[in-house]
């Protein structure tokens, strides 16, 4: 039996695949707008698993959330199938994986960039041009304050992590205490 994510991945591809020439960078940034209100809201899928709730009332719903998503109408052909499959409830992981899936494509990276305070410009410029020489691709920050890391900085994709900050430092002493090294 497949995971969830699987399932998610294989209708992205798809998806992707059929409609990749409607997507470009603009549009990815929508998806991933809708990803995160999707992330923070889980009740608003929640809806389509009612058992008592007809297909047509479903495809309402879908059309009123592809809208307030700004979602073009492309989208419909995917909402309309997960619905059909009963699989709405996957809207949000697919979201994800084909943003994934045209930044693979396209060699592009995307990096939440963390610190205490608000970073200088050419504090953000070595950063990027850092991260475009180690991994030979476009580079898409997202700058954020996290006061929890007391002093320094973390950038975060996906798949990779690096981070130099007193908090972590901390927590590998704090390690090293309770393993007795």
């Amino acid at each position: 039996m497949y995971k969830s994510a699987n399932i998610a991945a294989k209708y992205a591809t798809a998806f992707f695949n059929v409609f990749e020439k409607n997507i470009d960078e603009k549009l990815t940034s929508e998806i991933q707008h809708s990803y995160l209100l999707l992330s923070a809201n889980p009740n608003i899928l929640y809806f389509f698993s009612f058992p008592n709730l007809r297909f047509e009332e479903r495809n309402r719903i879908s059309d009123l959330l592809l809208k307030k998503l700004n979602l073009p109408d492309f989208f419909k052909k995917l909402t309309d199938l997960l619905i059909k499959d009963n699989r709405m409830y996957l809207l949000k992981d697919i979201l994800h994986d084909i943003v994934s899936i045209y930044f693979e494509k396209n060699k592009i990276a995307s990096f939440e960039v963390s610190s205490v305070v608000e970073l200088k410009n050419n504090d953000k410029e070595t950063i990027e041009n850092f991260l475009v020489k180690k991994l030979n691709k476009e580079i898409i920050l997202n700058f954020k304050i996290d006061k929890k890391l007391i002093a320094g900085i973390k950038i975060k994709s996906n798949n990779l992590l690096w981070e130099y900050s007193v908090a972590r430092q901390l927590d590998e002493l704090k390690k090293q205490i309770l393993l007795g090294i």
